[in-house]
């Protein structure tokens, strides 16, 4: 369990790594330099301590118990591995459709309808993650609430946050250097890749 919950952290982490990575070879982004990266550190290490940790992690485990510990054994009983994954990502994708066209409407962002489609597709391919840790785990709730929550906090830190556009130490158009953006797609696929051959073996 302590393994399995080891592992989640650092799909995450590399994941979100992997963005950076991609973002500075691509001129996607850029680091926040000078006393602007020292502003949004502080601001953002303010905000961490501000905020209500248990809250974000019973948020997190919530949608984890309905998404990985509900859903996805169902369509395990209808479906291969690889096709449950895939159909619960899309279902959690999907979810997430509203809540992003009400955003990019309100925020009134450059490319919302870019914005809507990677947010959703980057949703998807993290369901194979998620999907596979949970299975691996003999479907305890930890590792992915683990994943969820960690990725809650690093990923809009580091690469900000889709859902308000503020910036994180990487500084660039959303919906394109974020783990939620094309990015983040681009950097899943392969491990998408590796988890349905796992599956299938």
């Amino acid at each position: 369990m302590v393994i399995a919950c080891l592992i989640s952290i650092a799909i995450t982490v590399s994941t979100i790594g992997l963005c950076v990575i991609l973002n500075l070879c691509l001129c996607w982004g850029i680091v926040a330099k000078g006393s602007k990266l020292e502003d949004q550190r502080s601001s953002k290490v303010k905000a961490f301590m501000r905020r209500n940790k248990i809250w974000g992690f019973l948020r997190a485990s919530g949608e984890e118990v309905g998404w990985r510990c509900f859903l996805l054994p169902c369509l395990l009983d209808t479906y291969s591995p690889a096709s449950a994954l895939f159909i619960s990502g899309v279902i959690w994708g999907l979810f997430h459709v509203a809540v992003m066209v009400l955003l990019t409407h309100k925020l009134k962002v450059k490319h919302p309808l870019m914005t809507v489609t990677v947010q959703c597709t980057s949703v998807l391919l993290n369901a194979y993650s998620h999907g596979w840790i949970t299975m691996r785990s003999g479907y305890s709730l930890w590792p992915s609430a683990i994943m969820h929550c960690t990725w809650n906090i690093v990923n809009p830190l580091v690469l900000g946050s889709i859902y308000t556009h503020e910036p994180g130490l990487i500084v660039g158009e959303q919906w394109l250097i974020n783990g939620e953006g094309l990015a983040g797609c681009i950097v899943s696929i392969p491990l998408v890749l590796l988890i349905v051959n796992d599956m299938a073996g």
